[in-house]
């Protein structure tokens, strides 16, 4: 909750920015809390949720991300940038207000000994007082018991000497770099550049355009928050892998064609809508498996005593690993042309099709 004023203010300077350095500023601020807040979200709704719909409240964190993507696309067509700015400051003081009201998580409360507003606060995320739930907040004070024993040095060095926690932590930490490998941050950051650049908008509006993907992608995330808990994360993950390889593979290729062939022919012009095509199957896709699996699978894999750092671990490398992945895109598009980076995401990608699947269904709370 505290994340939210902060972030207010980053919005602010970047609202009544004078010059670049202030826009700077106020995105660095931004970026900071997002760090901060992100892994504590997904920490929240792990400890919150039951076992049998931690897969669908994970996916709901996913289909709110997409929300505001579509709300960003939507506002930026009509709006200048320092007005869409200013909207985004409004969001986090309506988050203030909701997280100021809402119900802590049982967990937390235990380590600060409330046990019994722990108590109540189990009952109402399960509904009622049962068995399950008193032998559910049991174990709950058994694992934080274990674990206060243990310092932050010490959980970082089991971290690293256990060796069923080095391949957990290991796996988690590849998922992310596969997941990032796909190219999503490309897309989420350059859509409307992608379509200018594969020439769509001599059919179609680009700011039209990245609507449609953004809400392509918050209806991949609907339907992905329906099925994780009830097909197996294997399969997700294997046909997720395909049609996000496909999609990367027909980008390349268009972008190939279209800066080989001689323009003067217009053999181009009648697959214009092509990359808008490719994009739709990359946004639709991706969130049915490595959207949606890659960030509840930390919950599943990691030991309650680690998962803390495990999160934010995870949460650096992968803002790292996309940071990468934009400047790569830049200085390749520059040097080499963008069907290197797409064709390049689409072999990683189908290599992924290989890989056993990293985690079962673990009852941890």
């Amino acid at each position: 909750m505290s994340a939210c004023i902060p972030m207010c203010i980053g919005w602010l300077i970047i609202t009544y920015a004078t010059d670049a350095s202030m826009i700077l500023v106020g995105r660095a601020m931004c970026a900071a809390v997002s760090a901060i807040s992100l892994p504590a979200a997904y920490t929240y709704v792990a400890e919150i949720a039951s076992t049998k719909n931690r897969g669908f409240l994970g996916s709901l964190m996913s289909v709110g991300w997409t929300f505001g993507l579509v709300l960003s696309y939507s506002l930026g067509s009509v709006l200048k940038w320092n007005w869409l700015a200013l909207t985004s400051s409004v969001v986090s003081i309506v988050q203030f207000i909701v997280l100021s009201v809402a119900t802590p998580s049982p967990r937390w409360l235990i380590t600060r000994g409330r046990v019994e507003e722990a108590k109540t606060a189990l009952t109402f995320f399960r509904g009622e007082m049962s068995k399950h739930v008193e032998c559910e907040l049991k174990d709950c004070e058994h694992q934080i018991n274990e674990g206060n024993h243990a310092s932050f040095w010490q959980r970082i060095r089991m971290m690293v000497t256990s060796n069923g926690n080095r391949k957990a932590i290991a796996i988690s930490l590849g998922i992310y770099f596969f997941t990032v490998g796909t190219g999503f941050i490309v897309v989420n950051y350059h859509a409307k550049l992608l379509l200018v650049q594969a020439k769509v908008t001599s059919t179609m509006d680009a700011n039209l355009g990245t609507i449609i993907i953004g809400l392509c992608q918050m209806g991949g995330n609907i339907v992905s928050a329906f099925i994780v808990d009830r097909v197996g994360r294997k399969t997700l993950l294997y046909v997720s892998s395909l049609f996000v390889s496909l999609s990367q593979a027909g980008l390349g290729t268009y972008f190939y064609f279209e800066m080989t062939l001689d323009h003067t022919e217009g053999v181009m012009e009648q697959y214009r809508l092509v990359p808008l095509v490719m994009l739709l199957i990359f946004v639709v896709f991706l969130p049915i498996g490595w959207g949606s699996v890659t960030y509840i699978l930390v919950p599943e894999l990691v030991p309650t005593t680690i998962r803390t750092e495990t999160v934010i671990l995870c949460n650096v490398w992968e803002q790292l690993l996309q940071f990468s992945v934009l400047r790569l895109h830049d200085s390749i598009c520059s040097q080499f042309g963008p069907y290197h980076l797409h064709w390049g995401s689409a072999v990683l990608t189908l290599s992924l099709i290989h890989i056993s699947e990293p985690t079962r269904r673990y009852a941890i709370s």
